[in-house]
């Protein structure tokens, strides 16, 4: 019957499976392991596979001289590095589901092993190997580059200093974002090369978007500003001898020799006084092409890149100018009169109903361990339209006229990965759900149509993990609703206030805390530049570094049938997966 395919009740059977799990896995803590050196990480036969050609680490005399004209050896300002709340999150696909049974569906696990640092440590790279079963066939190829250069605007533009926003300027924010975009080969295109149609698209589009052009300042202790010099973008011209069909099907992150797609021409990867966008376009063997793009995160979230390079795509396909022109109102998320401390507060305690100073004291207690050589695992759960439909079978009638797609995965997600890992049952779990600001006015005030800087917040679900373990589902997908609808544009400035107070300082990350964000929303897959949509359109991993045990995304997806569906790599402990693997099967295996 179809009301019974999923059938994990509150009561007697969440308990049980709770008690179970808490045998199995003491606490979070004993999970994540202890906090000796960090180990090598392993590299995979497939990784040497790839060839000498796409070594790491391994720049030739030609590749170190495409740093091209106007970048510094050294640039200004904190080395980039993957963020533990990023606005842009990775996104990605696994293979559409060919069986007909009703279950969440996990594609094979791919292992990353790698040591993880505690909030406050400076954090290391993260790499993702597929397991040999998926990638026995990957291919050798070789990237031959041209010399990086700057594209400038097209027109002169206005020198002046534009100051970015509080919710900007957040330390979080100040690493870069790499985007990659695969294209197939367009008869109707004529041969035209893509490499001179984007080009030629971006150095108009630069116009408009001039701050993109200039670079990134300091001042006043930590404050950041845009020197608006038109110096111009980083744009790399590449060709590999592979053919699109090389990199799999379908396309899935992590890709082979992602360094050489989106290549790191040295001097320009700092945060400060170097270029805020690095473009690669790499024309393949079977005439499809790679648009490869890295972003400076302080400049703008998920949105505002996908609007800037829309205007690219518009203008590529022949319009005289873009159809949303930027905005850029950075003081609409300025930190209001710092003196008025009392209206200041932080939603999570509010959420919680206990004192800051309690949640710094438990905060400082489930500090983010180390992982000691911990073999961890990526399994992308797939949720298309009749798994979605299963779930909310399991919801009242009411909540499911309420819930949103995103509420019901969200809240069904962090129930069984709570259970999953088997926390204290005392301990404090958080959901920070990544929620644009966009849409979301109060008295008439909101972000603008064609504001491009970061305009997202992360509100906190907060419950104890007995709380989640043991009550309905319905308990979870309330308080997802909840903190999702605080966001308004008080919230949001209320956030800025508290970013100016701390200095752009963030709060420590916590054991108990989990990020979860929808990146459907962010349309990257949408994107034509005369060519057809992409392929595959997203960051190139499924799972950020450093903490890749802290944050999931929801990705567009499509099953068999074509129709739109959401996968969500997930990164646990293995004993932790295989608990997670367990409970989804025995809730989703009967037929409908």
């Amino acid at each position: 019957m179809r009301g019974r395919i999923l059938n994990w009740r509150a009561g007697n059977a969440g308990i049980e499976r709770f008690q179970q799990a808490k045998l199995a896995q003491t606490s979070l803590a004993q999970a994540l392991g202890t906090s000796s050196p960090p180990e090598q990480l392993t590299r995979t036969d497939a990784a040497a596979e790839l060839g000498s050609s796409c070594a790491r680490g391994q720049r030739s005399a030609g590749a170190d001289a495409a740093a091209g004209p106007g970048v510094p050896a050294h640039g200004g300002g904190a080395r980039p590095c993957a963020s533990a709340w990023p606005l842009l999150p990775p996104l990605g696909r696994v293979p559409p589901s060919r069986s007909h049974t009703v279950q969440l569906r996990a594609s094979p696990a791919r292992t990353l092993q790698r040591f993880l640092c505690p909030a406050g440590f400076a954090p290391h790279t993260l790499l993702c190997a597929r397991n040999m079963a998926c990638y026995s066939a990957a291919p050798k190829f070789t990237v031959r580059r041209r010399p990086a250069v700057l594209v400038a605007p097209a027109a002169p533009t206005p020198r002046e200093l534009k100051h970015l926003s509080d919710i900007d300027q957040q330390d979080l924010l100040r690493f870069q974002v790499p985007v990659i975009q695969f294209y197939r080969r367009n008869e109707s295109m004529g041969g035209k090369d893509p490499v001179r149609v984007i080009r030629e698209a971006l150095t108009k589009s630069l116009v408009p978007y001039y701050p993109f052009a200039g670079r990134l300042r300091e001042h006043h202790g930590w404050k950041l500003a845009v020197d608006c010099t038109g110096e111009g973008v980083m744009f790399v011209e590449a060709d590999a001898d592979v053919g699109l069909e090389h990199f799999g099907d379908p396309l899935l992150p992590p890709f082979p020799c992602l360094e050489e797609l989106i290549f790191d021409v040295p001097g320009s990867s700092a945060i400060l006084n170097t270029p805020l966008l690095l473009f690669q376009v790499t024309r393949l063997a079977c005439g499809g092409f790679i648009l490869a793009v890295r972003l400076n995160h302080t400049m703008a979230d998920a949105l505002g890149l996908t609007q800037f390079l829309g205007a690219v795509a518009e203008l590529a396909r022949g319009a005289q100018s873009p159809s949303v022109l930027p905005v850029w109102k950075r003081d609409l998320l300025e930190g209001r009169n710092q003196q008025q401390t009392a209206l200041v507060h932080d939603k999570s305690d509010e959420v919680s109903g206990r004192s800051s100073d309690d949640a710094d004291t438990k905060a400082s207690n489930t500090m983010l361990p180390l992982i000691d050589n911990a073999a961890l695992r990526v399994r992308s759960f797939f949720f298309g339209p009749r798994e979605i439909a299963a779930i909310r079978a399991q919801l009242p009638p009411d909540l499911q006229k309420r819930a949103t797609k995103f509420d019901t995965i969200a809240g069904w997600i962090w129930k069984f990965r709570t259970v999953a890992l088997a926390p204290d049952p005392d301990e404090v779990m958080q959901l920070m759900v990544v929620v644009n600001a966009r849409g979301r006015t109060t008295a008439e005030v909101g972000i603008p149509i064609g504001y491009y800087g970061n305009a997202m917040a992360a509100p906190a679900a907060i419950s104890t993990a007995r709380e989640l373990c043991t009550n309905p589902l319905s308990y979870t997908v309330e308080l997802v609703r909840k903190a999702k609808n605080q966001v308004d544009m008080e919230y949001m400035r209320s956030t800025a206030d508290l970013i100016a107070l701390r200095g752009g300082q963030s709060p420590p990350i916590t054991a108990g805390m989990y990020y979860l964000t929808d990146e459907t929303k962010a349309r990257f897959h949408d994107l034509d530049f005369g060519w057809g949509k992409p392929v595959y359109a997203g960051p190139a991993e499924a799972v950020p570094s450093p903490f890749p045990l802290l944050i999931s995304f929801l990705l567009a997806s499509k099953n068999a049938n074509g129709e739109d569906a959401i996968v969500v790599p997930i990164c646990l402990p293995g004993p932790a997966m295989d608990r997670l693997v367990e409970e989804m099967s025995n809730c989703t295996h009967q037929p409908m």
